[in-house]
């Protein structure tokens, strides 16, 4: 037996069969000192690899830190699903936002919401812990869809100021239009001119990040599909209330952002707390975009996301 065999042989002893450095070394005709030397040698060689699975929540914490460095956030709120399913996780990451968002809310706030499903979710989940007779809640984007509620972003903000007892804005015009005039006289409207001129004064900024042009659900029900093959042509790879970008968080300079009843995002930037709500594979590269661009500071997400992020981050650096 060469000293690798005996070297796995004492450290399966060891540490599988939970024999003492002095059992082993009576059994194999050892010194105690040549076992300790034979696991040290198991480790070296890589016949022992010993590796720690710390509690969920600190290992949360961990990949939560670890992300918040690397994307250079505020914050980040990382949770662990119970299951990988896609609702296991849109379930955890909903309710850590719901405890997010009315945790941070305060009296006096401009608050602009989003839409999609992620939002629309964490809407009903937020908590009735204070009132905010003082703060102003508006859309940050038109409606869309005539049957799918997570794009009624009036509903939403509507339902969010009566929890929270503060005032509200309605946004009352489509997100997408046909054609940029009919667009330029919408936004001359009083009440229109009035929402928009809040998003220049945004507090809190609460809203989802997209997944990329060819699998987004919006695009497909409301959208030219000339509009769509020039994004797809531009290789946008997520969206933010409909304003698609790059890998390198540049907005793309599709017509589409010439029709769109939406905050700008060099205007949503300038809100001092962003919070994006989102996680999926197939986000991982919207996310590295938008951060970039410090489109948001703060995120709420999985740790799967959060791991696949890291590990994407770590072949850019190696490449």
């Amino acid at each position: 037996m060469n000293q690798d065999e005996l070297a796995y042989e004492v450290a399966r002893l060891y540490f599988v069969e939970g024999l003492t450095q002095q059992a082993i070394a009576e059994r194999l005709k050892l010194s105690r000192p040549k076992v300790s030397r034979l696991l040290t040698h198991a480790r070296r060689r890589g016949i022992v690899e010993i590796k720690l699975n710390p509690p969920a929540s600190r290992g949360s914490d961990i990949l939560a830190e670890a992300l918040r460095d690397r994307l250079k956030l505020s914050d980040v709120r990382v949770v662990d699903p119970d299951s990988p399913s896609y609702e296991r996780m849109l379930s955890g990451i909903v309710r850590a936002g719901a405890d997010y968002i009315s945790s941070v809310l305060e009296n006096g706030q401009v608050v602009g919401w989003g839409w999609g499903r992620t939002v629309f979710q964490t809407v009903h989940y937020l908590h009735r812990t204070k009132q905010l007779p003082s703060s102003l809640f508006v859309p940050l984007i038109g409606g869309a869809g005539q049957f799918e509620k997570h794009y009624q972003v009036n509903s939403m903000v509507e339902r969010t100021a009566e929890m929270f007892g503060a005032r509200f804005m309605y946004l009352n015009a489509p997100a997408f239009f046909n054609d940029a005039n009919t667009l330029s006289s919408f936004r001359r409207e009083t009440h229109i001119r009035r929402v928009i001129e809040t998003w220049k004064h945004l507090d809190v900024a609460v809203f989802g990040l997209g997944k990329p042009v060819y699998d987004s659900e919006i695009l497909k029900t409301e959208i030219d599909p000339e509009l769509i093959v020039e994004l797809i042509r531009e290789k946008a790879v997520g969206d933010i209330l409909a304003r698609f970008f790059k890998e390198n968080g540049d907005l793309c300079s599709s017509r589409l952002n010439d029709l769109i009843l939406g905050i700008d995002l060099s205007d949503l930037k300038k809100a001092p707390l962003r919070i994006c709500l989102c996680g999926g594979e197939k986000k991982v590269d919207g996310i590295i975009a938008a951060s970039k661009k410090e489109y948001f500071n703060v995120l709420i997400t999985d740790s799967l996301t959060t791991e696949l992020i890291l590990e994407r981050l770590r072949r850019e650096e190696r490449t």
